[in-house]
């Protein structure tokens, strides 16, 4: 039988000298990996730095990487083949089919908390359950409020840049270059 690979994808920043200039790019990759076990651990360790290198020849050095995606190249994803830590909210939900789970992972907007609540369902379903009832209201507020600001702009004037002193950390205001697309006088919304 042929050894399973795995395909990650990740995405993230990298370090850049240019000049007298220290920069940060955007990068996203894609690598081959033998196993599921610790797949952040083998791109930084071993595969970024080669790659970032032949990606660009100025790059200094990894400054972030998160992982994307990982599945294996040939055949079905099987959901406990894969740490719940690094599975994305598709392999969760199925995850949570085969482990019989109440945790509606397709509703939540932030990954990590998702797979969070997915081990916490798992090994203490009580928890999980006075967790997701706080959780719940925190995600219906949040939602009630985006419903709230949908494409309303808001009301106001830009106050111009700020630039720091990086010896003093004294800050000194810059007078707003153009003023806003919607500003608090000409809202009828205060009136």
């Amino acid at each position: 039988m042929a050894k399973k690979i795995f395909i990650a994808k990740v995405h993230g920043e990298y370090v850049v000298k240019v000049g007298d200039d220290t920069i940060l790019k955007a990068y996203s990759a894609t690598f081959r990996l033998p196993d599921a076990t610790a797949p952040l651990g083998m791109i930084k360790g071993k595969l970024l730095m080669p790659f970032l290198k032949k990606l660009d020849p100025a790059a200094i050095a990894p400054y972030s990487w998160h992982l994307d995606e990982i599945a294996p190249e040939n055949g079905a994803f099987d959901p406990d083949e894969l740490s719940v830590l690094f599975q994305t909210i598709p392999q969760l939900k199925e995850y949570c089919k085969r482990h019989k789970l109440a945790v509606p992972v397709e509703e939540y907007g932030d990954l990590e908390v998702a797979r969070q609540h997915v081990l916490i369902a798992k090994e203490s379903p009580d928890t999980f359950l006075k967790i997701f009832e706080k959780y719940s209201a925190t995600m219906n507020a949040d939602r009630e409020l985006s419903e709230l600001n949908n494409g309303f702009a808001g009301i106001g004037n830009t106050v111009g840049e700020v630039e720091v002193d990086s010896k003093t950390g004294a800050v000194n205001r810059k007078v707003a270059a153009y003023p806003a697309s919607n500003s608090a006088e000409a809202d009828d919304v205060l009136s």
